[in-house]
């Protein structure tokens, strides 16, 4: 165990990664007001991909999307977490806005909106789901992370970890 310390911080939240989700976790609770650190393994932000999708639920129906979700869990071999995969559902319209929104204000336009790619079944019912397309998430993620650090967040990067230390209480 490492009991010497340079030098101890105390922030609200402290986030691990500094990823699509990890950067989106900082900004989320900088705004909410809290002091975040993150740590950051390599020496800057990471992330994959260049877009990302969203279930429209005004332009669904329950029973099209339980379809969607059960096409989607087969195509996966079953192997699918029912409850993760129920939450992308239930707040990824949200998210995508929220994130879109966010890299606008960081300077980072969408490149373009694929969709909605609606699944429509034979018994009239439908599964609504937008794709958008950014430049990067790279750049993406690297415009909100610098947004972050401007509204308060500290970020440490180059900064793997090696010992997790909690209070009693956890």
């Amino acid at each position: 165990p490492i009991s010497d310390f340079a030098v101890e911080e105390t922030y609200d939240i402290v986030v691990v990664g500094a990823g699509d989700s990890g950067v989106c976790a900082v900004l989320t609770a900088v705004e909410e007001g809290a002091t975040v650190a993150c740590l950051q393994k390599e020496e800057a932000v990471a992330a994959n991909g260049t877009g990302a999708s969203a279930v429209i639920k005004g332009e669904s129906t329950p029973a099209g999307i339980k379809r969607w979700m059960a096409d989607w869990s087969q195509v996966n071999g079953w192997r699918t977490n029912n409850a993760l995969f129920q939450h992308y559902v239930d707040h990824s319209e949200e998210t995508l806005s929220w994130v879109i929104q966010r890299g606008i204000e960081a300077g980072v336009e969408p490149v373009n909106y694929e969709g909605p790619d609606s699944v429509k079944y034979d018994d009239g019912n439908v599964c609504a789901v937008i794709k958008v397309r950014q430049p990067s998430n790279l750049e993406l993620m690297t415009a909100l992370a610098a947004k972050a650090a401007d509204e308060g967040a500290v970020f440490y990067y180059a900064t793997p970890a090696v010992q997790l230390v909690q209070d009693a209480d956890g």
